[in-house]
């Protein structure tokens, strides 16, 4: 019995079998949010340091819209629930819905940087600089800047992050409903991307076979023999016959590669959601020991 633990572990941590039971891509991701996570906690415990060490410190309530950052947090913490309903919508294969919410989660991300770039500006205009400000704590702006700024953009990025995933998303869906409902020739036969048919209506080759057809938005696509690699026509499927009864392909989406890559998304859109948690929680709502009067 022993023997055989022994041996199972060894085939495990061999080569070729992830030891965690995860793919090398959500591995790469999870080490990614734990150096991300280290960063932020290191500009975190600085600004903490910085509001020990500077003996008073102004009272964020008095200078920032809290109603506005509190709208900002409401806001990117609902991404994270559209964000959640998207990834168990992937592994359920609903690839529709997981398209609509991936969408309302872009929209939650642009909505915080817009209503963040909104917060800046204001931030800037009442005398707010990098290295100094109206209230006399140059740490408090700098602090500001950099921590907000390099949280921003994160979510700068898991925006940008996202639309790859939708896009890829919609490609894989149009690509899956082309293979599960193909088009169909003049004789009622499957044209499956890359079939061999036969092009029966075309000027002056009145009968030629094509060796690769893709179907394409109810047409279908032909790449004609003997006219150059990019020479092209789109014909009718009635227009076409297959040369042979054509064996359906394998799937073009792998619904787990797809819905692990929904999922690796939703990780990192998490992270971003909960580190603003914590600077929302320390950076605007815990008011200073010995606050200093805000400048008006």
């Amino acid at each position: 019995m022993a023997e055989a633990v022994v041996e199972q572990k060894v085939s495990v941590w061999g080569g070729g079998v992830s030891p965690f039971g995860m793919s090398w891509g959500k591995f790469m991701m999870w080490i990614f949010l734990l150096s991300d996570a280290f960063t932020f906690g290191g500009l975190l415990s600085a600004y903490g340091a910085a509001r020990m060490t500077a003996g008073a410190w102004p009272n964020a309530t008095e200078i920032f819209n809290i109603g506005l950052v509190g709208a900002m947090t409401f806001i990117l913490i609902c991404s994270s629930a559209t964000m959640a309903v998207a990834v168990n919508a992937a592994k359920r294969g609903d690839h529709p819905l997981v398209e609509r919410f991936l969408l309302l989660t872009i929209a939650g991300g642009l909505t915080f940087l817009g209503m963040q770039a909104y917060e800046w500006t204001h931030f800037i205009q009442e005398g707010a600089r990098l290295h100094t400000n109206p209230w006399g704590v140059p740490a408090f702006s700098a602090s500001f800047f950099i921590i907000t700024g390099f949280h921003g953009g994160h979510v700068t990025s898991g925006v940008l992050y996202l639309m790859y995933v939708f896009f890829k998303a919609r490609a894989e869906r149009r690509a899956l409903e082309d293979w599960q409902t193909p088009l169909q020739d003049r004789r009622g036969r499957p044209l499956y991307p890359g079939a061999r048919v036969r092009v029966l209506v075309l000027p002056d080759r009145p009968e030629t076979v094509v060796e690769k057809a893709h179907p394409r938005i109810g047409r279908v696509v032909v790449l004609l023999p003997g006219k150059g690699a990019n020479n092209a026509a789109m014909l009718p499927a009635d227009a076409v016959e297959a040369v042979e009864e054509p064996p359906a392909p394998p799937s073009p989406v792998d619904p787990h590669t797809r819905a692990e890559r929904v999922e690796n998304a939703g990780l990192y859109w998490h992270f971003v959601d909960l580190v603003w948690v914590f600077i929302f929680t320390l950076m605007y709502l815990i008011p200073p020991a010995v606050s200093v009067a805000a400048a008006h």
